[in-house]
Formats: structure tokens, C-alpha cells, sequence
């Protein structure tokens, strides 16, 4: 089983505003979304991504941005290809505020079993 060290991929968290026929294609005006960027030379799979909450559940991204650009999961990382995950942020802040959790780490669930674990920044716990 690989380690997080062995595994040189990034993790992000961020938020998006789409306009125009991407708003229409998302139903949001407003989105959450998660990024696994493979910064290795060697081809990276990545069968899952998403969030850890504060008490101890891993909630999966299920839809995945509709860009050419981003590879679709599960699937195969090439050298500095990404891909990203999201979900409608007011819903997801929403949920948040009525179970009373935080957003802990971004996880990436790698082929072979091993997974890699970023915590998120202060300002990203509560999506406030």
C-alpha cells in the first residue's frame, strides 16, 4: 500500500460561481468543489475523491465537473491531470449547519487501496 508521501498529488478545496449555459447545466449558482492534481511523472489512479467530516464520515463527490479538461473518476491520472468533484455549496453549508459539522480533510482514494488526506484551511471548515 502506497503512502501519502509516495503519492505526490495535490488536493484542493474551493468554490466556483458558473454563468451562463454552465449554471443552466449545474442548477446552482454556486458550487463546492474538490481538485486531485497529479504532480508525479508516472500515471496516478484515483478511484475516489471527497470530503471527511467532523465526526469521522467521508462523504464522496458524486458529480464531477462537465470539463474536457478534467479526467472522469474513477480513472487514471496522467502527469499533471486533474480531476474535480462538487456539490451545490449552499446545500452543502446547509448541511453542515444543521448537523453541526465541519469539513475536516479532502481525500483522494487511490488505486491499490491507499489513500492520501489533506487537511482543509480554517476558512473552509464551515464553508462561512
Amino acid at each position: 500500500m502506497a503512502s501519502p508521501a509516495s503519492e505526490p498529488i495535490a488536493l484542493e478545496i474551493s468554490g466556483g460561481i458558473p454563468i451562463g449555459a454552465v449554471e443552466d447545466l449545474l442548477r446552482t449558482d454556486h458550487f463546492l468543489q474538490v481538485t486531485v492534481t497529479n504532480l508525479s511523472d508516472r500515471p496516478v489512479g484515483v478511484n475516489s475523491l471527497g470530503v471527511e467530516l467532523s465526526d469521522g464520515r467521508w462523504t464522496p463527490g458524486i458529480d464531477q465537473l462537465p470539463a474536457n479538461e478534467y479526467v472522469r473518476l474513477p480513472g487514471i491520472l496522467r502527469p499533471q491531470e486533474q480531476a474535480t468533484v462538487w456539490w451545490d455549496y449552499k446545500a452543502f453549508q446547509a448541511m453542515l449547519d444543521e448537523q453541526h459539522l465541519e469539513i475536516r480533510a479532502i481525500v483522494a482514494h487511490l488505486r491499490g487501496g491507499s489513500k492520501v488526506r489533506r487537511a482543509v484551511p480554517d476558512g473552509w471548515r464551515n464553508l462561512k
